[in-house]
C-alpha cells in the first residue's frame, strides 16, 4: 500500500511539473502566454494530458493491485475507480497550480 501511494505521488508530481515548467520557461517580462494551460487542457486534443495522466495512474494502480494478489478483473475494476478519483484530485490541484503561477508571472485569466 505504501508503494502504491508513493508511486501515485511521484507520478502526480512529475505530471504536474510539465505544465508548470513549460509555463515558467516561456514567460517573458512583458508577455505571459498560456502554454501551461495549453498543455494541461488542450493539446493535441481537448484534455489529452489529463487522459495521459489517467492512463499512467491506471497502470500504476493496476500493477499494485495485481502485485497484492488480486485477479486481473478485480485489479482492473479497482484501478479504474482508484485512478479516476486520483486523476480528478490531481487535475483540480494541477489547474489551480498552473493558474496561480500564470497569475503570479503577470498573466491574466
Amino acid at each position: 500500500m505504501r508503494r502504491q501511494i508513493a508511486a501515485n505521488i511521484i507520478v502526480s508530481l512529475l505530471l504536474l511539473a510539465v505544465p508548470l515548467v513549460a509555463l515558467y520557461a516561456t514567460a517573458g517580462p512583458e508577455h505571459v502566454d498560456g502554454i501551461g494551460f495549453g498543455i494541461l487542457l488542450y493539446e493535441p486534443f481537448d484534455f489529452a494530458y489529463v487522459l495521459l495522466a489517467w492512463v499512467l495512474f491506471f497502470g500504476v494502480n493496476f500493477w499494485s493491485f495485481v502485485a497484492r494478489g488480486r485477479s486481473s478483473k478485480q485489479a482492473g475494476v479497482a484501478a479504474v475507480v482508484t485512478s479516476g478519483l486520483i486523476v480528478l484530485v490531481w487535475f483540480i490541484v494541477a489547474f489551480l497550480a498552473v493558474a496561480q503561477l500564470h497569475i503570479s508571472l503577470g498573466g491574466q485569466l
